[in-house]
């Protein structure tokens, strides 16, 4: 079996939310980080803030440590610039 995809969500909106929730639940992906920009949410596990049992990632607002991250992917789903 192939290891899974490491993969990070860069702003976890309504729309990186589901990606989590399908990260979460298919076993050929890892949720490896997730950078938000809201300080009442940082350090906080992301399977709660979602509505499902800690999944053992806590958000960051920090971009350093998710830039130091060891990723196959970055899911970036914040509004368009």
């Amino acid at each position: 079996m192939n290891k899974p995809y490491r993969v990070i969500v860069w702003s976890p909106s309504n729309l990186g939310s589901a990606c989590i929730r399908e990260i979460l639940r298919l076993p050929d992906f890892e949720l490896v980080g997730v950078l938000g920009y809201s300080e009442s949410k940082n350090g906080k596990d992301i399977g709660t803030l979602i509505g499902l049992p800690p999944a053992g990632v806590k958000v960051t607002t920090d971009k350093e440590a998710i830039f130091a991250t060891p990723a196959d992917c970055v899911i970036y789903t914040g509004a368009p610039p």
